[in-house]
């Protein structure tokens, strides 16, 4: 079994979705998001084809991607999914309500279509 280290390439891709996250979301519903103490992570992977450079970062027989969010004052993890089936132009999105605050952990998983992480522990 072919083992992938996408741990490095997952962290670079979510820090550059995080650093647009300052100014993501329109002012629709702006201003009950901020009073709420919400905010919406927003997180685009470009899925490869089957081979290929982006295949290095994503492994090809990836068929999912789960992305958990984490800190110390959030009680259960933010989960959710990002699939094979959903990605369009080569793109998967998923939107993920996070609770405003410092020190959020995003980990994001590849998973094959038999449910195996590609990610070596």
């Amino acid at each position: 079994m072919r083992q992938h280290n996408v741990r490095f390439p997952m962290v670079f891709l979510l820090v550059l979705a995080f650093a647009g996250l300052g100014g993501c979301g329109g002012n629709g519903g702006r201003q009950a998001r901020e009073n709420s103490g919400m905010g919406t992570l927003s997180l685009a992977v470009h899925w490869p084809e089957a081979s290929g450079d982006a295949a290095k970062v994503i492994p090809s027989e990836t068929e999912r991607i789960r992305v958990t969010v984490t800190a110390s004052d959030i009680s259960s993890p933010i989960t959710g999914e990002i699939t094979k089936a959903q990605v369009v132009n080569g793109v998967g999105r998923i939107d993920l309500d996070v609770p405003s605050g410092t020190n959020r952990l995003v980990e994001a998983v590849a998973f094959d279509a038999a449910g195996t992480s590609l990610v070596p522990t």
